[in-house]
């Protein structure tokens, strides 16, 4: 587990560099509810200019943050390079940092750059693999074994379409892919990096997790798992597992817990 995530207890979320926060209840509703399912705070929603430097004002609070998301970020310089440090040094000490752009504006790869992995500048498309009039409302099927996938039989991409994901980062893992008749082929829609002791988790866009196409195919069930990794490592199917009868079991001892609880009454661990 990277940068002893278990004693990070709060989940950051950046809107403070001209984020495209539309249509986002579902993203809230689903990171608060894996937060206090994980026993972390509520999520903390940073707000403000980029002009302000949020991230630079609230950077005591990043040594505490298990996940930074910036989500419906645009590029540009809205980044100041103070800024660029501290995300640098927050992932290089074991933090996790998940990053999703909203076609058509321009991807945020300034602050990607560190880490070997940044988004291309031309959207995806397929002819024969999207839904309705859209080619760029691409469906992907293809997926790697990694514990996001859990589940996952096919997610749709929202409007203006999906940036790929090019690296040259040797320790980047694709873990979905477009579809062999997309343009460009084949190429990576997510992946995860390993920098230092953290990772950085890239997918193509923000909107196929937005309220307008969240509900579509298996788009929530991944976005609840890739939370639930990034707050913990684990498999989805660890956070709390439960027996035949229905009992919900501590994954550590087996002895049952309750709803709600963070913290085995037998083995004491943190669930």
């Amino acid at each position: 587990m990277s940068g002893n995530l278990r004693q990070r207890d709060l989940f950051i979320v950046d809107q403070a560099h001209d984020q495209d926060d539309r249509a986002t209840l579902k993203i809230a509703e689903i990171v608060s509810a894996v937060c206090e399912k994980m026993g972390i705070a509520e999520p903390f929603a940073m707000s403000g200019r980029p002009d302000e430097e949020i991230l630079r004002m609230n950077r005591h609070l990043l040594p505490r943050a298990a996940v930074l998301m910036s989500f419906g970020s645009k590029g540009g310089e809205k980044f100041s390079k103070r800024e660029h440090e501290l995300i640098e040094e927050y992932v290089r000490n074991g933090g996790h940092l998940l990053v999703m752009p909203v076609p058509p504006e321009k991807p945020p790869n300034s602050i990607l750059e560190n880490f070997g992995a940044v988004f291309g500048d031309r959207k995806i498309v397929d002819e024969e693999n999207h839904a309705g009039r859209h080619n760029d409302h691409i469906i992907v099927r293809d997926f790697s074994s990694h514990p996001i996938n859990t589940g996952i039989n096919a997610v749709r991409f929202g409007k203006f379409g999906c940036y790929p994901i090019m690296y040259g980062n040797l320790q980047t893992t694709e873990l979905a892919w477009s579809s062999s008749s997309s343009e460009p082929p084949r190429v990576a829609v997510a992946t995860e990096s390993v920098y230092g002791m953290g990772k950085v988790f890239l997918f193509g866009q923000t909107r196929l997790f937005q309220d307008d196409f969240i509900k579509e195919l298996d788009n929530e069930k991944w976005f609840t798992n890739i939370i639930t990794y990034l707050c913990s490592e684990r498999h989805p199917s660890e956070i709390g597992e439960r027996d035949k009868k229905g009992m919900l079991l501590c994954i550590y001892c087996g002895i049952e817990i309750s709803e709600g609880d963070k913290f085995c009454g037998s083995c004491g661990q943190r669930i």
